[in-house]
């Protein structure tokens, strides 16, 4: 078609052709992950850090331009053991399904903290929230109410979880949007040096 399109139409053809590469890209980097049976790092690290790196990375994303983002902290962070890569991607899959839902217009409330002796990361929009009937299968590998979408990215947030033995879960009363909830195993407390050499000997 470029070959023989008119000047004036070139340009638009060329951006066709790099949304769909986008998008081929992206659906072969989500198989990728879904199937990768990578365990994760054996990293101790802050769960405000894995977070606050999904929010940024994902400000340059288009369907963020007009999403307002509240992000409450607590003064001292939970920290967790685990992959950071991982749990960022986790976090960035949940809020950019968010923003879909909310076709690019709302509010993000993103929070951290401990619960239940857990750290907690908990993502809530104001969307339309989801089906009853859609929350059971949610977490299911390509399962998706959208048209343009694969189905992998919740199942990908999922497997991660579950890799860093956590719990996910969803609630969306009628009208009220859609919140995920993340509870996190707190790493071990570090033991003093002395300890640790007392242990050892």
């Amino acid at each position: 078609m470029i070959n023989t399109a008119p000047p004036e139409k070139t340009s638009h053809y060329l951006e066709r052709i790099a949304q769909e590469a986008g998008f081929i890209d992206q659906t072969i980097r989500d198989l990728l992950e879904f199937s990768r049976p990578a365990a994760a790092e054996d990293q101790v690290f802050a769960a405000d850090d894995a977070v606050d790196e999904a929010l940024r990375m994902l400000s340059f994303h288009k369907m963020m331009k007009h999403i307002e983002v509240k992000r409450t902290s607590p003064q001292k962070s939970p920290l967790i053991k685990g992959g950071k890569k991982e749990i960022t991607q986790a976090v960035m899959n949940i809020a950019l399904n968010a923003a879909q839902a909310m076709k690019g217009r709302g509010t993000l409330d993103v929070s951290t903290g401990i619960e239940s002796a857990a750290a907690l990361i908990k993502i809530r929009d104001t969307g339309p929230g989801v089906k009853p009937e859609n929350l059971k299968r949610i977490f299911d590998p390509f399962f998706t109410t959208r048209g343009d979408g694969v189905g992998l990215g919740l199942s990908i947030t999922y497997k991660i979880i579950e890799r860093h033995n956590g719990l996910i879960q969803v609630l969306s009363p009628p009208g009220s949007g859609a919140e995920f909830d993340i509870l996190l195993p707190l790493a071990p407390p570090e033991q003093p040096e002395n300890e640790r050499a007392n242990s050892g000997s």
